[in-house]
């Protein structure tokens, strides 16, 4: 289990072996922690920024999260139990982790119960305010518990130049909402001299 950091110095290792020039960064959920992270620390890479329903320095923790973070050992169980059906994995790991049930399959359930432990040791430590390149926020409305949208707003105020775009749906609008998320990004990022 990686830090956001390591993460992001393990994708600027990759960019640079590839010779990929300036790349636009994106970065939904989980991964959007690594975003903001690999843009705070390697800002003069990259000429765009999207972040997605992204995790976020700064949050107050709510109920979901506490409870999430208090129930983690109860969570080890449930995924190792071999009698839990596979059904009640995929409803609890959609609710822990905010993954879309659908793609919850026996093969990977535990893999994606992993970042159950990267995200209770990973904290984004990137100001905001410091991010210089244009910055796309592309939020769900509903997503109030697992990346809070009011958070979000917050953040595009703070990053210098920054837009958020709200579309339908909670923390897995890119996946729920593909459609509008996309056009999102299309017409913003791709248009962007």
């Amino acid at each position: 289990a990686w830090n956001f950091e390591e993460y992001a110095a393990f994708l600027k290792s990759f960019i640079d072996g590839v010779s990929i020039k300036d790349p636009i960064i994106m970065g939904q959920s989980f991964g959007g922690g690594v975003a903001t992270t690999y843009a705070g620390l390697y800002p003069e890479d990259i000429p765009y920024l999207v972040l997605i329903d992204a995790v976020q320095k700064g949050r107050t923790p709510n109920w979901y999260y506490k409870l999430r973070f208090n129930l983690a050992s109860l969570a080890d169980w449930i995924i190792d139990a071999r009698f839990v059906p596979l059904s009640f994995k995929q409803t609890f790991l959609s609710l822990h982790l905010g993954a879309p049930q659908e793609i919850l399959s026996r093969q990977n359930v535990k893999q994606y119960f992993v970042m159950n432990d990267v995200s209770r040791m990973s904290r984004v430590k990137t100001d905001y305010s410091s991010l210089r390149m244009p910055v796309l926020l592309v939020w769900g409305e509903n997503d109030t518990f697992i990346t809070p949208i009011s958070r979000a707003r917050e953040i595009a105020e703070e990053i210098p130049n920054a837009e958020l775009v709200v579309i339908k749906g909670g923390h897995p609008a890119l996946y729920t909402n593909t459609e509008k998320a996309v056009w999102a990004i299309a017409n913003r990022v791709l248009q962007h001299p």
